[in-house]
């Protein structure tokens, strides 16, 4: 039904440890353009989208429409051989398994696997990202991982004129003490009031950063937090924060 082959493998697994720390399964949905793994958090506080289309993989094929779930916890602990050298071959015949096969050419070792899959997460299918009337900044990933790893709980943020400001409660040796970041850009900015978002699985986000060094990131009034990041060869991850109530 799907078969697909990644050459940048270590940062797929990067992408996938990021995900089962989120959340612990995810939804996939395969078509002939493009295979999404998708779901929230245990809390539905956070989102995460992960697609890779058929340009992004060697070998890309799918013969029919599949939707399943998988155990992202298992699939991490799969990946966890994976070198720099090796190849990541991927390959679904129904909806009841996926086998995995893990192929380093240099030591001529190939690591072969089946795990089984899920039932989907009907409430999960339907959600779309649309996020058309937000404004989008692109920022350094480097300079947002710090932002994040850096903060305490809760990270606010909001927009002046010109500028992107983060403030938060930073943990230190002495302490907790509030710390705030300016980011000021060329270009006019909408004007956002002090947003709040909790930074657990923020943080858990900053492992997906070694896959490019710019990331994008989306905002408006009172409405979630989007961060986009994309790479040529594995696809793009999009996670959704909500505010804090």
């Amino acid at each position: 039904m799907l078969s697909f082959k990644i050459s940048n493998s270590i940062k797929f697994k990067n992408v996938i440890d990021t995900i089962k720390d989120i959340t612990s399964t995810c939804n996939v949905i395969c078509n002939e353009e493009h295979i999404i793994f998708q779901n929230f958090n245990i809390d539905k506080s956070s989102f995460v989208h992960y697609k890779i289309k058929k340009e992004n993989v060697i070998d890309y094929q799918c013969a029919t429409n599949g939707s399943f779930a998988i155990n992202m916890i298992n699939l991490s602990k799969v990946l966890k051989c994976i070198t720099y050298n090796s190849l990541l071959y991927i390959n679904i015949n129904d909806c009841n398994s996926m086998d995995i096969q893990i192929i380093n050419n240099e030591e001529n070792i190939t690591n072969s696997y089946t795990l089984m899959l899920l039932d989907t997460d009907e409430n999960c299918n339907d959600f779309h990202l649309n996020f058309d009337s937000f404004q989008m900044f692109n920022i350094s990933a480097g300079y947002l991982k710090k932002q994040f790893k850096n903060s305490y709980s809760n990270i606010s943020i909001s927009c002046n004129s010109n500028e992107l400001i983060m403030s938060s409660n930073c943990e230190d040796s002495y302490g907790i003490n509030n710390s705030k970041s300016i980011k000021q850009f060329d270009t006019e900015i909408q004007p956002i009031k002090e947003l709040n978002y909790d930074l657990t699985n923020l943080k858990y986000l900053t492992r997906c950063f070694t896959i490019n060094k710019f990331c994008k990131m989306y905002l408006r009034e009172q409405s979630p937090l989007l961060i986009q990041i994309e790479n040529s060869e594995l696809g793009v991850v999009s996670f959704i924060q909500s505010l804090n109530k």
